[in-house]
């Protein structure tokens, strides 16, 4: 009888990952007030995980994505920012899944936008607003051999704050933001809406 212990699959002993990326990125300021910019990112990164139950290490994930984005800021007056970001990513990921057909890999799209206005009425003063929003498209009915998967959801994020400077080394600012969020499956778990307030005081030391 072998009275040495199997172990456990759920413990990690050991873990390595390695993440290849490549970037480019070109900006163009045509005019003083308006400042642009577009960049690709490919990352691929590779997990591999040492189980407390397996005597070598396996390949437990893999993850590749293809991001776009475009960035976009006005100045039309000296105290006026307008910045806008918009951001695509083809996404793959696949986990070690021990051939096991309720594990499917991840792979689908996100879509973001990022849109703020950052206006200051004085040095002490700023009014800053920003709207989010983020679109995931991967849905997969996969009922049949396991659950239904991943996500297709849309989050949307309306933020406002108002900050003044007490000293030079003293801010506070009170933020506000609402959040609303729709899923077309998982029987409505991601769907809801949620109220935020804030008050915080920043020191600097």
């Amino acid at each position: 009888m072998d009275s040495e212990p199997l172990g456990y699959s759920a413990f990690i002993r050991e873990q390595d990952m390695t993440t290849n990326e490549v970037q480019a990125r070109i900006s163009v300021q045509p005019k003083t007030w308006l400042r642009t910019s577009l960049e690709y990112r490919l990352q691929d990164t590779e997990i591999d995980t040492l189980f407390d139950n397996s005597p070598r290490t396996v390949q437990s994930g893999n993850y590749d994505a293809n991001i776009y984005s475009l960035d976009i800021t006005l100045t039309p007056i000296s105290n006026l920012f307008l910045t806008t970001v918009q951001s695509y990513r083809d996404i793959r990921g696949k986990a070690f899944d021990n051939d096991i057909d309720a594990v499917i890999p991840y792979e689908g799209d996100i879509f973001t936008s990022i849109n703020s206005m950052s206006y200051l009425f004085n040095e002490n003063n700023e009014l800053r607003l920003e709207y989010i929003y983020s679109r995931t498209d991967n849905f997969t009915n996969n009922s049949e051999n396991g659950l239904s998967l991943l996500h297709d959801d849309r989050l949307q994020k309306v933020q406002t704050s108002l900050s003044h400077k007490l000293s030079d080394s003293m801010k506070a600012k009170f933020t506000y933001a609402y959040y609303d969020s729709k899923g077309d499956h998982n029987d409505g778990v991601n769907v809801y809406s949620a109220h935020m307030a804030g008050l915080s005081l920043e020191v600097n030391f």
